[in-house]
């Protein structure tokens, strides 16, 4: 009776098995090229664009009706993504949508509106998110008012920009890290990789030299922050302890990469070949992020940034075996000329959008502003 029972869970297992090989094995691959044009734009990407404009358009900038899955602290990145998304694709072509200035515009004033901010007062952090430190949120800030001017050439959030950003690397240039808290005694390599990011296109439109502080930031960041066994960035830093963390390094080490591909492309390299070593996994032409350095488990929040790190890398061989997980699994739902993944939310679609079209390194070497 017990050999009978085991058989049948044999045989249920087999059939699992050979029916989740089937389905994997009949998903044709899509060609990783059009992703990486520098002039045309990927159907799906324009598609999914679509999709993310409906909840961006039409709706007053403190109202965030359709957000209520996403917990309310994580707004802040499915505006920032979306924006840097929206930017990459105008860089690659200014025509795919006319409204898409008007996109990024309300992207900034929907990010400097109180729900998006306000866990910085919930938490007990201080009564003024935009005071100090808090780069987790006045880091995509700086860098989405600054490349808002870089790419459309509009100067009306210009002054707004200099504050910002100015007051940063002021804040920065006094910490011994050259970096600024993201919160009181939680320092974050990623969050920090979004400012420094930003200090390079400030550079780049006013002629000035606040990046160069990237240095003395990249310095301490190799030797301190950086695990020599699996040579991947740590999440986390406490001032007070002077200890790092370690934790969803396929999230944070996936980011801290597509950042550093514009800030430092040799380092990024380097990072990432350890990244794809430790994090990145494959089998029978997919591929996916594992929960932790050496294992196996998938991260689907990871696996998002992940892709966006392959982008960033320039490996399309892993880009493209992302692409056909992306498929596969990810449930994509199309009405009409929109795309989202059912498997998935407002953050991590914005996550992947931002994944198929990353191109800060390219904006950077574009002269500005973008659109002429």
């Amino acid at each position: 009776m017990v050999g009978g029972k085991r058989n049948i869970i044999l045989l249920v297992f087999l059939f699992v098995v050979m029916a989740a090989v089937a389905v994997l094995f009949s998903t044709t691959p899509e060609p990783a090229e059009p992703y990486f044009s520098a002039n045309t734009l990927p159907r799906s990407a324009v598609q999914q664009y679509f999709y993310l404009k409906d909840f961006i358009v039409g709706q007053p900038a403190e109202q965030f009706q359709g957000y209520e899955p996403i917990p309310q602290r994580q707004w802040k990145f499915q505006l920032a993504f979306y924006f840097y998304a929206t930017a990459c694709m105008l860089a690659r072509d200014p025509s795919f949508d006319p409204d898409a200035p008007s996109v990024l515009r309300q992207l900034i004033r929907k990010y400097l509106s109180r729900p998006v901010w306000e866990d910085w007062l919930q938490d007990g952090y201080g009564k003024d998110p935009f005071r100090q430190h808090n780069m987790m949120y006045r880091g995509h800030l700086a860098l989405m008012l600054i490349l808002y001017e870089y790419v459309t050439g509009r100067t009306e959030f210009a002054a707004l920009a200099d504050s910002v950003i100015l007051r940063l690397h002021q804040e920065a240039s006094q910490n011994p890290m050259a970096a600024v808290l993201c919160e009181p005694d939680n320092y974050y390599i990623a969050c920090n990789s979004v400012g420094q990011l930003a200090f390079l296109f400030y550079d780049r439109l006013r002629r000035t030299e606040l990046s160069a502080i990237r240095h003395r930031w990249l310095a301490s960041i190799q030797e301190s922050l950086q695990n020599a066994g699996t040579g991947l960035l740590a999440t986390v830093f406490h001032p007070s302890s002077g200890k790092a963390a370690y934790f969803q390094s396929a999230r944070h080490n996936g980011w801290d990469i597509v950042f550093l591909s514009a800030i430092d492309p040799v380092f990024s390299r380097d990072l990432y070949r350890n990244y794809r070593r430790q994090i990145i996994r494959s089998f029978a032409g997919f591929a996916w992020a594992a929960r932790k350095p050496g294992g196996w488990w998938p991260d689907g929040g990871g696996s998002g940034f992940a892709m966006a790190a392959a982008h960033a890398a320039g490996d399309r061989i892993t880009f493209r075996k992302f692409l056909r997980s992306l498929q596969a699994l990810g449930r994509p739902v199309r009405t009409g000329e929109k795309l989202h993944y059912k498997r998935s939310n407002l953050l991590g679609d914005a996550i992947l959008l931002f994944a198929k079209v990353v191109c800060f390194r390219e904006l950077l070497e574009k002269t500005p502003p973008i659109l002429r």
